[in-house]
């Protein structure tokens, strides 16, 4: 590893631990002031919420932005194919998330459930417009930029959230805070990222994408 390199993973994980320890103690802040002014039904609304998200996030993404950030030949289409592929799945599912909301509000017998889903579920194709720009930083080693333009996402978010909840909106506030941090996260890795998409996109591309992702997983198994 050369110098300039190592200099650059040190000062990465620098900026990136410095900018966790100050999330964590802001969002227990936001934690407290939010939560408080929940009803206890909403603390299970909320879980199952959050739940939906990271299972069906996975799918998002595929993992291209690891195959990205793992290939050191992948070129502009490369990123633009990924880019436009994570947008399309996940347009897929934000629609079967809002239309599984109907089923799974007679299920838990939640009916606040199919109110809430539209806007909660925004988080997925609101996350997906970042990946490709947060995957791209990511290769530069540029983690100064990432973790200031997380923590901002969380002081603003976080701050919505606590309006709302003083305000009285109730559980909107939970959404609100979900919704604006995602969608604050990317529209600023946006407008200070370098990189944009091309309207580019090749299935090769996007293969070999995916045949690269598995070849390192095989190889770190």
């Amino acid at each position: 590893m050369s110098a300039q390199l190592k200099t650059k993973v040190i000062r990465g994980f620098a900026w990136n631990t410095a900018e966790k320890i100050a999330s964590a103690l802001f969002q227990a802040w936001v934690v407290v002031n939010v939560t408080n002014r929940l009803y206890p039904d909403q603390y299970a609304l909320k879980a199952i919420f959050a739940a939906f998200v990271v299972v069906f996030n996975t799918f998002v993404d595929s993992g291209f932005s690891q195959a990205l950030i793992r290939n050191k030949n992948a070129t502009p289409t490369d990123h633009s194919s990924a880019f436009w592929f994570n947008i399309a799945v996940a347009t897929v599912v934000y629609g079967l998330l809002v239309g599984l909301s109907y089923p799974t509000a007679r299920i838990l017998d939640m009916p606040e459930f199919v109110r809430f889903a539209p806007v909660f579920f925004l988080v997925v194709p609101l996350g997906a417009l970042g990946i490709i720009q947060q995957t791209v930083l990511t290769r530069e080693f540029d983690f100064r930029r990432l973790s200031t333009i997380t923590f901002v996402s969380i002081v603003i978010s976080g701050l919505v959230a606590v309006a709302l909840a003083f305000a009285g909106f109730g559980f909107w506030a939970i959404v609100g805070q979900r919704v604006m941090q995602t969608g604050t996260r990317s529209a600023l890795l946006w407008i200070f990222g370098r990189w944009k998409p091309q309207a580019k996109f090749s299935g090769g591309r996007s293969a070999r994408c995916s045949a690269t992702l598995r070849a390192c997983s095989v190889q770190t198994f």
